[in-house]
């Protein structure tokens, strides 16, 4: 190695390959946050990466200013002894100011994305259904021990584990559970959403693209939490014209928590 200090050599031989071993795990297919393919996982996406920027820009100065200082101002440094010095308008400014249009930016942001991805009434999906003209898909969701239940009150069809929305069309989801709470993810294409018993939830999407994206429970709710995951099928075409799923289930057996669901 190219560490000559015996000490430093030692804690690197250490420290470097257990985390080269640990970066050696990661892949990039499980990174679904990171790609999103659905309306709503784009907005929370680009106010992601808007609040991360906007920190950098303060983080990344910060260090480097403090980098500066301490190498200007060490022992032998270039930097000058002022031992009457109290105060600075210029230091204020930038201790005070910075901070407050950082704080106004992010404030402007939340309230924006609130609006834009909130699950019961979200603006961009407002926008996209009123560009696409028609009715949204309806869905009603149950979360049961252990599985997923699909209900489709347009079509009086049902399934188990298996959701299919069209591409480019507003699907709103009803949803609830039988016992336990569990939160309903489908990373690429909208965020986490409570769901639980007695109680009514709700929660929308857009499918960019034709795919089969993974969803699950995202809530530890007992023994058979590992099970809880379900395939979404993105097709394309609207109403009748997509691929739904078979009729797993009949609705007409599921009919109070159909009518539940749809009060």
């Amino acid at each position: 190695m190219f560490i000559k200090n015996k000490r430093y050599k030692m804690w690197a031989q250490m420290v470097l390959p257990p985390a080269l071993l640990a970066l050696g795990g990661c892949s990039d297919s499980g990174l679904y946050l990171l790609k999103p393919e659905g309306l709503m996982s784009r907005t929370f996406y680009h106010y992601f990466i808007l609040d991360v920027v906007i920190m950098l820009l303060i983080v990344i100065p910060t260090t480097l200013l403090t980098i500066w200082a301490m190498w200007r101002y060490r022992k032998g440094g270039k930097g000058s002894y002022h031992p009457t010095w109290s105060h600075s308008n210029a230091i204020e400014a930038i201790v005070w100011g910075i901070p407050l249009v950082t704080v106004g930016i992010l404030s402007y942001l939340s309230v924006k994305a609130i609006y834009d991805v909130n699950p019961y009434n979200p603006g961009v999906i407002a926008k996209a259904q009123k560009a696409d003209g028609g009715d949204p898909v309806e869905v009603d969701v149950i979360a049961t021990d252990w599985r997923w239940l699909f209900i489709y009150p347009q079509q009086h069809i049902a399934s188990v584990n298996q959701l299919v929305v069209p591409v480019g069309t507003p699907v709103k989801f009803r949803l609830t559970s039988t016992s336990v709470v569990n939160d309903f993810l489908i990373p690429q294409l909208v965020g986490m959403i409570d769901v639980m018993p007695g109680m009514r939830t709700k929660q929308a999407l857009v499918a960019d693209k034709a795919g089969t994206y993974i969803g699950f429970s995202a809530d530890y709710s007992g023994a058979g939490l590992s099970w809880m995951h379900f395939q979404t099928k993105a097709g394309r075409g609207r109403d009748s014209s997509y691929p739904l799923p078979p009729a797993q289930i009949r609705t007409s057996g599921i009919t109070a928590y159909g009518s539940y669901l749809r009060s």
